[in-house]
Order: C-alpha cells, then structure tokens, then sequence
C-alpha cells in the first residue's frame, strides 16, 4: 500500500527527494520507489511528467540561467582587469643589478628584534667590513609578471567562451536515402556467393563529395 493517499503528497515527496531538496543526498528512482511503496514506473511519471515537475525543472532552469550570468558578469570583469593589468606590465619595468663591486666600509650594528639580536648603548656597534654595492643596473620588462597575466587570461577566456556556448560543437546533420539493399554471405569463395564483380568508375565532379 502506498506510503501517502494524496497522489499530490507523493509527487511532492518524490520531487523533493530526488532532487535533494531538504536532505544530504539525492535518492534514486528505485530508493524513491521503496519509501513511496510505487512501482518505479510510477515514479517516473512524478518526476518526468507531472506539472509539479514541470515547475521545478523551470524554477531549476532559471536559477541555472541567473547563476551563469552572473559567472559571466564576474569572469568579464576579471578579464577587464587582467587587461588593465597587461597594459600597465608592458609599460613597466623593473631595476636588477647586473655588476657589484666589493668595497671597504665603516659599517654600524643595529637592533634585530625579529632575529635576537641587540646592542647595548655602551657598546661600540661600528666595525670596519667589506660589503658589495652595485655597480652597474639595467632596466628588464617584468616578462614573470605578464606572463602569469596572460596565462590566466587565456583561462578566463576559456571559461568565459564555455559559460556563453561559444564552444559547443556544431552540429552536423546528414541525410540519405536507402534505394536499395543487397545482402551476401560470406565465403570460402566470393563467387560462389553471387559477389558482384568489381568496378573501376571515375566520378564526375558532380559526384564528388
């Protein structure tokens, strides 16, 4: 005997299970069957073609539809962004210190709290050491920097394309019509089996596929 008497009831209980609505996990048609006490013929027809159904599956279609506008919205500003990004790198450069020379100085010990180490007021912190100091510098472009900009540009593009379907595949759609049909079993000798005799025919440009 089924579980509910109101037909209406066992839609309901059927939609929400299936689709999780209220639980950790969404049931299947059979386990929907077994708690219902139907046939899963029975549950099909809830789930597939009641107007109940209908109604989720449109309440579902239009927060899908609202939640990848709003990914799309989110992955255009980014991408705004990263080009913004790109243009100030391709201006910029940064300073690197291609020669040093080793030079003699008067050098004064300070207080590293982080690493602990003082200096006493009293002592004498100045020493005489060796130090290296640039000498020459060049300016580089931060090629680093872009690149990471253009990796995750060409992933926000990629992505972006596949929330708009601009990468789905085209469809290809081929028709034909069947004249005739011919069957032949197959042999130790093929003509023995009535097999037609092999032609060589040119094919206009007409036929040509």
């Amino acid at each position: 005997m089924a579980r509910y008497k109101s037909r209406k009831d066992r839609i309901y209980h059927a939609l929400r299970l299936y689709h999780g609505i209220g639980q950790e996990k969404e049931w299947s048609r059979e386990e929907i069957a077994d708690f219902l006490d139907v046939r899963r013929m029975t549950v099909d027809d809830y789930l597939d073609n009641t107007e109940q159904a209908e109604e989720l599956r449109q309440t579902f279609d239009s927060l899908a539809d609202q939640t990848r506008q709003e990914l799309i919205m989110d992955k255009k500003d980014r991408l705004r962004q990263l080009r913004e990004l790109e243009e100030e790198l391709a201006e910029a450069v940064e300073v690197i210190v291609t020669d040093y020379k080793i030079k003699r100085m008067e050098l004064e010990a300070v207080d590293a709290p982080g690493k602990g180490v003082t200096v006493s007021e009293e002592a004498d912190a100045t020493y005489e050491g060796t130090v290296p100091v640039p000498n020459k510098v060049k300016q580089v472009p931060q090629f680093s920097r872009l690149k990471a900009v253009w990796e995750e540009m060409r992933e926000t593009e990629a992505e972006l394309s596949n929330l708009m379907g601009l990468n789905a595949p085209e469809e290809v759609s081929v028709d034909a019509e069947v004249t005739e049909q011919k069957f032949y079993k197959l042999g130790t000798d093929p003509t023995d089996e009535g097999f037609p005799e092999a032609e060589v025919t040119d094919l206009s440009e007409e036929d040509s596929v």
